[in-house]
């Protein structure tokens, strides 16, 4: 079965209120995501990410805990996140 799709999910909500809420926690040392240490910097996303992104054979896609499907986020309650999952 040949690999179609990357799908990186971050551990934070998305919005607004999602990312003030994961920055605060990031602030005071409560909150932490790999995923967002790799994709982004303190101000934005990583220009050498979207690069490495770009060359990959297949599409990566970044989504965080509110905006999964069903099946993903059955996946991600077994797993956990950040996690990068290959559809």
């Amino acid at each position: 079965m040949p690999v179609t799709e990357l799908v990186g999910v971050y551990d934070a909500e998305g919005g607004l209120l999602g990312e003030a809420a994961y920055l605060w926690g990031r602030l005071r040392g409560t909150r932490h995501c790999s995923l967002c240490d790799i994709t982004h910097s303190p101000w934005r996303r990583k220009p050498e990410w979207d690069a490495m992104a770009a060359r990959l054979p297949v599409p990566v896609r970044l989504l965080h805990l509110d905006e999964l499907d069903a099946d993903l986020a059955d996946v991600v309650a077994r797993f956990g996140a950040p996690v990068v999952l290959a559809r």
